[in-house]
This record gives structure tokens, C-alpha cells and sequence, in this order.
């Protein structure tokens, strides 16, 4: 839901370097031109996705949550980042 990525948002931890999937996922982020201020942040958010589709949520659902919590989404960035994020951290949905 909306809360749920707007909480991964805002969400606060540790800073440590990401490795793995976080560091691939991050890679993706960047190379499709797709800005954040938080590394940690932006990770919860890239692994909320997956609970959504966990949840049973749609990509139109997801692609319309991400935008209202991220009014500065388009619609490509917002389906851009929800695919990345399946890609990096449940590709089973692709």
C-alpha cells in the first residue's frame, strides 16, 4: 500500500555499504537515470515492491502506489524502478 512504500521512504537505519543485490539494484537505479537521496531508503523501497507482489498487487497497483508516493515519478520511472526492484530482489514475478 501507500503507507507501506511511504514508511520504506521515510524509514531510517545504519548506513553500510550495500553488497549484492542492493549494490546491483542501486547500479540499476543509476544507469536508468532514476535519482534518490538514500541508499538505505530507496532499498527498503526497492524491497517493499516485493511484498506488494507478495500481497498479491499488481504492477498497475504498485505503479500507481510508487507515483503517489513519489510525486516526482513519471509513469516510465515508476514501472522502471518497480521492475528493477523485482529483478534485483524477487525475480519469480518477472
Amino acid at each position: 500500500m501507500i503507507g507501506t512504500i511511504t514508511a520504506m521512504l521515510l524509514a531510517t537505519s545504519a548506513h553500510a555499504d550495500p553488497a549484492g543485490d542492493d549494490a546491483n539494484f542501486l547500479r540499476s537505479l543509476d544507469r536508468l537515470g532514476i535519482t534518490y537521496q538514500s541508499p538505505d531508503s530507496v532499498i527498503a523501497s526497492g524491497r517493499a515492491v516485493c511484498q506488494l507482489l507478495d500481497e498479491g498487487k499488481t504492477q498497475k497497483d504498485i505503479v500507481q502506489q510508487l507515483r503517489q508516493a513519489n510525486p516526482g515519478f513519471t509513469l516510465n520511472s515508476a514501472k522502471n524502478f518497480a521492475v528493477v526492484a523485482a529483478t534485483a530482489y524477487c525475480p519469480q514475478y518477472l
